[in-house]
């Protein structure tokens, strides 16, 4: 029941009945906390749950960014100037392409003022550049519509047909909701390119239906039902399912039929009825449909924002969707001005919350809301973090374990760092957010940096949502003056793999005024992660914080140069620091391209270069690259000391295009190294041939080709499987097999093998059978081992193919030498596997020939600082080399 509309009504049973509503909503929300993720924001309007697992927001004022939901980092995308925030306009409805990996295309809706002082309203994309992290190119979808700011609508909203909803409201232009020959008024229907869908219900039309005032809010439930919340005036706020070709009324009819004034303009009308309403209004906003674990209360539920109520709305739904059962006001006056929602593919909940738009005194932000966690129980590792004492200017680091002694998971939020002393803590954790599961147990890294001589004291305080609440651990160091030293041999000592080591040195300031001063040169193991320079004539001397963190398994060695006015050549300092006992002879493997559903191995060299035995006793693959890459072999490897080991793995990519994983190696003494493992999926041969002839083929050689068969256009009634099968020389094998759907005039892809064991011609015969004989189909494959007048020339050998310098610090080159005249071509890729540019050109026979990359990516910005390869590709022959750039 409404607590507004109970407050309208006489007698004391009324308000002992508010009283007891108002009590019994206080008591839920108390079993319901949550914390800020995106402080202090302006105007949010749309949030979205990303497909990077971060959350994609939008400011009315303009502005498009993400945040992350674990540590609370924000990201701003894009702002747009010309933005046009009079009334109710602005930026507002967002979404993002179902296949973002493959189309980085965001979709958005704003208001702005045109050349002729018009305010006007356009729904356009752009292209995402996950490397730069800004939104480029924009392109026009609907052309832009007169408005006064007023009644906008803006929802967006991708259909599983790649088609796309937007909501468009009268635009204070009341008797436009009920023209077709204008938007205003209306929910729309676009396709991503913006062309008219073939299916919508008016010829060359974008109407999808008619009669809306200001719909907001829009989201699928289930069964594919089309829901939308909409505005009313001082009565009537309106939960609709939105139906093709339906009119809703607006402004002939408002809320249900319900009176007789209504009835002939809704039986004449098509005018489909809303199936709740709410007089007075509540002024509703953003909808989604919950139907999750995390919040079972809220199961099969449409959840709705609520402006003036400031409330979300718990509609819960019928099993068909169709019919309100129940309906639960939650958080009234808590938040302020709700406006819309995002939800994980987990069920979490986060909102976005306007308070600035009636200037009330609560923060616009966006929050999380989580259950409280009554039998949740954390245990700490100590009450305190004691630091003792280390140098000054230098770090140390202690590890807090806490740990989930209860039997519900729980969350720790809003790290923080308290107290006089403050400045010399650090957290060395990202997350803002820790989950915990029941049993699980993390380790907080907490550092102690001390910037002067002296004891420090500080607190590190969070939050949970266990029956604890709140926590505040004192944390306390002293710090000495660092000692003088002239030492030019650094020994950082033997490291595991993932830990690092700090040592100072006190130096002579003569000649050092910026970091830049210092160099390092040698393995990228060495950094300069601080630098102290004290005032001229203070007697102080410089102080340089130096960090031995391994890349790679085994020795490292460096020079760390700073210059001497009193000398011509810089002092040198040695540094020498070691890791790890298994070395891993290549930390990236390149299976270069391949047909898709065939395979290829390649075998990773691994030595002990302990002075003991040693054991490999767990090899993983990243769990999303699981099913293209596979590991060959039996654990434990083991491994005497200097003793090689090849480990074998295996790609077999399923789909088309750059594929990469990582692979872990753990060793008996607990160190882990990782390998990058990249490759190309190409598609292919596509054939119906009742022949397929592979050619000449070494004996020592394979060839793979693909083939494609469509699945019968009589829709199968068995329930059989295909059946495939070979019959004829042992050369051919099948490799692989994928079926893209059980439905009349899906693929079936077919990978097939020719590896020839002699010098003779190869027969044999292929039988695909749909669905139990439903449609047959043979294929003869045919092909030839290479004798020796048959043998094709060898091909072009890649005497030298690297990078000068590497790492690159302002211009780069890619030496080539080959062993004949060749054209060549060479594609530049960044982490994610993109092509950045494409160089091409021709090499004479044992030339060598330096190519310049100008850092310049396809669309002539300069690329930025990270890890890059690039793959020369001669005819057959390829080679790959990594780039690292420090620019």
């Amino acid at each position: 029941m409404n607590r507004k509309y109970l407050r309208q009504c006489p007698g004391i049973a009324a308000w002992l009945l508010i009283v007891l509503s108002i009590s019994l909503a206080a008591q839920e929300n108390e079993d319901y906390t949550h914390w800020d993720i995106a402080p202090n924001l302006n105007r949010p309007w749309e949030i979205l749950w990303g497909p990077d697992d971060w959350l994609w927001y939008t400011e009315r004022p303009g502005r498009v960014g993400r945040v992350n939901p674990s540590s609370g980092q924000r990201i701003t995308l894009l702002e747009l100037p010309e933005v046009e925030l009079t009334h109710e306009g602005g930026l507002m409805g967002m979404a993002l392409h179902p296949n973002f990996s493959e189309q980085p295309l965001v979709y958005l809706v704003y208001s702005f003022i045109n050349e002729h002082e018009q305010n006007r309203q356009k729904v356009v994309s752009y292209r995402y550049d996950p490397l730069k992290q800004v939104l480029l190119h924009e392109t026009l979808l609907i052309p832009d519509f007169l408005t006064n700011g007023f009644h906008l609508g803006s929802r967006l909203l991708i259909g599983p047909d790649l088609s796309m909803f937007v909501t468009v409201g009268d635009r204070g232009f009341s008797p436009a909701a009920q023209d077709h020959k204008q938007l205003n008024g209306k929910i729309l229907r676009v396709m991503l390119d913006g062309s008219i869908p073939s299916d919508n219900p008016y010829p060359n039309s974008l109407l999808w239906s008619t009669g809306h005032r200001n719909p907001q809010g829009l989201d699928f439930g289930r069964n594919g039902i089309l829901y939308s919340s909409e505005h009313g005036t001082a009565q009537d706020d309106e939960f609709n399912i939105i139906l093709r070709q339906r009119n809703y009324g607006w402004p002939d009819v408002e809320g249900k039929c319900d009176n007789f004034l209504e009835e002939p303009f809704c039986l004449d009308s098509n005018v489909a009825e809303p199936i709740y309403t709410w007089t007075p209004t509540v002024a509703v906003s953003g909808l989604r449909y919950y139907d999750h674990a995390e919040f079972p209360e809220w199961r099969n539920s449409v959840l709705i924002a609520t402006l003036k109520n400031a409330a979300m709305m718990v509609m819960r739904m019928s099993d068909d969707g169709r019919e309100v059962l129940e309906e639960r006001e939650m958080f009234a006056d808590i938040y302020g001005r709700m406006r819309d929602f995002a939800i994980s593919p987990s069920g979490r909940l986060f909102i976005s919350l306007t308070n600035k738009e009636r200037d009330i005194p609560l923060p616009d932000r966006i929050v999380e809301i989580f259950h409280r966690r009554r039998n949740a129980r954390l245990d700490l590792s100590a009450e305190q973090l004691d630091f003792e004492e280390t140098i000054n200017f230098s770090a140390l680091t202690k590890v807090l374990r806490v740990s989930n002694i209860g039997d519900e998971p729980c969350r720790l939020y809003d790290f923080r760092l308290e107290g006089a002393g403050a400045a010399a803590f650090e957290m060395a954790f990202s997350e803002r957010m820790i989950i915990l599961e029941a049993g699980e147990e993390r380790e907080l890294p907490m550092r102690f940096v001390p910037d002067r001589a002296g004891r420090m004291e500080a607190r590190l305080e969070f939050h949970s949502n266990t029956a604890d609440g709140d926590f505040s651990l004192p944390l306390s160091g002293r710090a000495r003056t660092a000692p003088q030293t002239d030492q030019h041999l650094i020994n950082f000592g033997r490291l595991s793999a993932g830990a690092w080591r700090d040592t100072i040195l006190r130096l002579n300031g003569d000649g050092i005024r910026q970091e830049a001063d210092l160099q390092i040169q040698g393995a990228a193991s060495f950094s300069l992660t601080r630098l102290t320079i004290p005032a001229e004539g203070s007697g102080e001397p410089t102080l340089a914080a130096l960090r031995f963190a391994p890349q790679h398994s085994g020795p490292a060695t460096a020079r760390l140069l700073v210059p001497d006015q009193q000398r011509a050549e810089p002092r040198e300092y040695r540094l020498f620091g070691n890791t790890g006992d298994l070395a891993v002879m290549d930390s990236e493997l390149d299976f270069g391209a391949l047909i898709i559903c065939s395979s290829f191995e390649r075998r990773l060299d691994v030595v002990n270069i302990s002075k003991s035995f040693l054991t490999i006793d767990e090899i993983s693959l990243n769990p999303a690259a699981a099913d293209e890459w596979r590991f060959l072999g039996a654990l434990p490897v083991e491994l005497a000391s200097n003793a090689a080991a090849q480990i074998r793995l295996v790609f077999e990519p399923k789909t088309v295009g750059i594929k990469s994983a990582a692979l872990s190696l753990r060793t008996s003494r607990g160190d882990v190294e990782n390998v990058s493992l990249r490759g190309i999926a190409r598609a292919g041969l596509a054939t119906n041939a009742v022949e397929v002839d592979f050619g000449i083929v070494r004996p020592t050689e394979f060839r793979d080709t693909l083939m494609y068969f469509l699945r019968p256009t009589t829709a199968p009634n068995s329930s059989e499987d295909d059946r495939i099968r070979l019959e004829g020389s042992e050369a051919f094998a099948l490799v692989c097999r994928s079926s893209k759907g059980r439905q009349a005039g899906d693929s079936l892809i077919v990978a097939l093998r020719f590896a020839p064991g002699d010098s003779l011609p190869q027969k044999a015969r292929l039988h695909v059978e749909f669905d139990g004989e439903l449609e047959s189909r043979t294929v003869t494959l045919l092909g030839n081992g290479a004798t020796t007048a048959e043998l094709p020339d060898p091909p072009t050998a890649i005497n030298v193919f690297r990078v000068l310098p590497n790492p690159v610090t302002s211009a780069a080159g890619l030496q080539i030498e080959l062993s004949d005249s060749k054209a060549w071509t060479i594609l530049i890729y960044d982490a994610l596997g993109r092509v950045l540019r494409e160089l091409q050109g021709n090499a004479a026979a044992g030339e060598t020939i330096v190519v310049p990359w100008n850092l310049l990516d396809e669309y002539g910005e300069r690329v930025r600082s990270g890890y890059y390869r690039a793959l020369l590709i001669v005819g057959q022959s390829r080679r790959s080399v990594a780039m690292v750039l420090r620019l």
